[in-house]
């Protein structure tokens, strides 16, 4: 987009060239602001020295933070499909947790929204909660695992 001068008045910003430098916590803190009110995209673009930025490159910024959102749900939705389709099974709770989950506004809406899509009509489902945290997932996969022996 900046190379196309769509934003940033296509100006780069280095910043925004290395690895890790705008991490899901921008994206969810831009998302939390009400349409329109560009405070935190303000001061984040402050934060990564970008030179010259507006509204108009907020609202761009907003919409590609909307994007990778909706896109990363509709991967996860993807996956626990497939995974209700090898299952098949006709009531299940899903456990979705973590920060991503936590602290993203909209996250757990278009995970469930995606889902919906998604998902067998033949099985009843429903994301749950599950602060328990990844270290218990991890040993619940396990057990599992060597219960099959795989």
């Amino acid at each position: 987009l900046v190379l196309d001068r769509v934003l940033f008045d296509g100006q780069p910003c280095e910043k925004l060239d290395e690895p890790d430098t705008f991490p899901t916590k921008y994206i969810s803190e831009i998302l939390a602001e009400e349409e329109g009110s560009y405070k935190c995209c303000r001061r984040i673009c402050d934060e990564l020295d970008v030179p010259m930025h507006g509204s108009g490159d907020y609202h761009i910024i907003r919409d590609v933070c909307y994007a990778v959102s909706n896109r990363s749900a509709a991967i996860v939705a993807a996956a626990i499909s497939a995974l209700l389709r090898h299952l098949d099974v006709s009531k299940v709770k899903i456990g979705v947790g973590g920060a991503l989950i936590q602290f993203h506004p909209i996250y757990h809406k278009l995970l469930h929204d995606k889902l919906a899509d998604l998902a067998p009509l033949s099985t009843e489902w429903e994301l749950v909660p599950a602060d328990e945290g990844s270290a218990r997932g991890a040993a619940l996969i396990a057990a599992v695992a060597e219960k099959m022996k795989l």
